[in-house]
């Protein structure tokens, strides 16, 4: 019990400060983020997730399929443009 005495003594009983809950947060300070894989909650700025093992700092699968997909219509509609071009000439 007199570990408990000593917790009790360095306690604030009037609470943390305004300034401490506007710099930290109510929550103890700790922000997490969704793990896109698995959706876990994962601290922030955390590189992997703990759970799954996923990388947080690589964009998600759909992001490059997005966009090699813009890519290449763009090469097409410049490609499709030239022939029309050619062939009205």
């Amino acid at each position: 019990m007199i570990q408990d005495d000593l917790l009790e003594d360095e306690l604030d009983p009037e609470g943390p400060s305004e300034a401490d809950l506007a710099e930290f947060g109510d929550d103890g300070g700790v922000d997490t983020v969704e793990c896109p894989r698995c959706g876990s909650d994962v601290c922030q700025g955390v590189d992997r997730c703990p759970a799954c093992g996923a990388d947080l700092n690589e964009p998600p699968d759909g992001a490059q399929n997005v966009a090699t997909f813009v890519a290449v219509a763009c090469f097409v509609a410049i490609v499709a443009w030239f022939v029309y071009r050619l062939l009205r000439s």
